[in-house]
């Protein structure tokens, strides 16, 4: 599923869409049907300990450390997917898909709740934080 996800994605939306690695494979890593909950854990231990990189300063390419990369996909992802619920998910592909920045889509999605990267990392560090 996981590499289907991939592929289906990236379908759709087009490759010219402007898309950080995270979300895609956040998008994969949400197809797979394993317990995701360790990578939810981990999250939340690194956050704790303040020790973790911003949405933006995370690597690109095939040389990312899969035990920290593939956690933090799969939690920014559920995250921004529990603030645009409804149609609003396939809203978000349609606009990468048009050509729009990820950072428009978001904006747009979110009804200007979340303007930016910067903004959307910031909302999604402080779910982890207050969360049981």
């Amino acid at each position: 599923p996981h590499e289907l996800g991939h592929i289906f994605f990236w379908e759709y939306v087009g490759f010219k869409a402007q898309v950080p690695g995270w979300f895609s494979e956040g998008i994969a890593i949400m197809q797979e049907k394993r317990d995701q909950q360790p990578r939810d854990n981990f999250v939340k231990r690194m956050i704790e300990k303040g020790d973790y990189l911003s949405l933006k300063e995370m690597p690109k390419g095939k040389n990312t450390d899969h035990d920290y990369y593939y956690p933090v996909a799969y939690s920014a992802t559920k995250y921004l997917f529990s603030r645009v619920q409804g149609n609003k998910e396939g809203r978000l592909y349609e606009l990468l898909k048009e050509g729009r920045s990820f950072e428009e889509a978001l904006s747009e999605v979110t009804n200007g709740n979340i303007p930016t990267l910067e903004r959307f990392n910031e909302d999604w560090v402080e779910s982890i934080k207050n969360s049981p």
